[in-house]
């Protein structure tokens, strides 16, 4: 294969089963929901590499406010890795941030290398727990949460400001939107404590994101979704300092699946407050 035949073109609606093919075929954990909210924002770059019109890669930059690009879904067919797909994709995306103050993404163990060649460098690291279908009937203090409302959206939205850093008011409306069953708000003394969010993917239910103020505030958050996910394969994202939460989930059987580590290129102005955040939203969204 010649790179040079190679065409780097903006990914549309009419390209989503491709794109949807990367994704299913590398077994992650997208669904075409979750890719056409990223493709139908105009806001964020979303890039294919098409060979002899087949789609053989794909990357995407979401755009958080015009502060942030997240750089996510970074995928190449099988048969056509090893021969810089990913490299040409990334370099495209990249020219689309390079005025942005900040650019982040969770890469894997396999995509770290890559991503240092293009000078981002190590913030924190998150770890993969996923637990196959089980009764959990552990239902703690759930009366303390309440289903979050169209209108606590906005204080919500800047609760997540807070902890990850930038504003993602389109990803929390759209989660409430979309799965408003799976979204709680933890509220003490008129203030929020806590909120949990999750969603149905094609492998798991992936709780997250899940802020808080401490470890019994997370796991009374967490343990709702986990009741209300019973007889569903689960997969949650913890930042690695969260011991106490990794522990208990071991405990009640979850595995350790794989690692991601957030990186960022050049600066970082908006590392939010990464010890109020227990579980990420996903490495497709931060």
């Amino acid at each position: 294969m010649r790179l040079s035949d190679v065409i780097i073109r903006p990914i549309t609606m009419s390209d989503l089963s491709g794109a949807l093919r990367l994704s299913s075929e590398q077994n992650w954990n997208q669904t075409e929901k979750e890719w056409s909210f990223m493709i139908q924002n105009p806001l964020n770059t979303c890039l294919l590499a098409d060979y002899h019109g087949k789609i053989i890669g794909t990357t995407v930059a979401i755009n958080y406010s015009n502060d942030m690009a997240w750089i996510s879904m970074v995928l190449v067919d099988k048969v056509y890795r090893g021969q810089g797909i990913s490299k040409l994709l990334l370099k495209q995306v990249l020219e689309s941030t390079h005025s942005w103050k900040s650019v982040k993404l969770d890469a894997t163990a396999e995509g770290q290398n890559v991503y240092k060649q293009f000078n981002f460098i190590d913030e924190l690291s998150i770890t993969r727990l996923t637990r196959e279908p089980m009764i959990y009937t552990d239902v703690g203090d759930d009366h303390l949460m309440t289903p979050v409302r169209t209108e606590d959206l906005a204080e919500i939205i800047g609760y997540d400001q807070l902890v990850f850093g930038v504003n993602r008011s389109r990803l929390i409306t759209w989660l409430h939107q979309e799965f408003s069953k799976n979204a709680w708000v933890l509220k003490r003394n008129d203030g929020i404590a806590g909120i949990v969010m999750g969603r149905e993917g094609r492998n798991y239910n992936h709780i997250g994101p899940v802020m808080a103020s401490g470890f019994n505030d997370a796991a009374m958050l967490i343990k709702k979704l986990i009741n209300q996910f019973n007889h569903k394969p689960i997969v949650a994202d913890v930042l690695n300092d969260k011991e106490e939460v990794i522990k208990w989930l071991n405990d009640i059987g979850f595995s350790k699946q794989r690692t991601f580590v957030r990186m960022h290129q050049n600066d970082n102005p908006w590392p939010g407050n990464p010890k109020q955040q227990y579980l990420i939203c996903g490495p497709e969204f931060g």
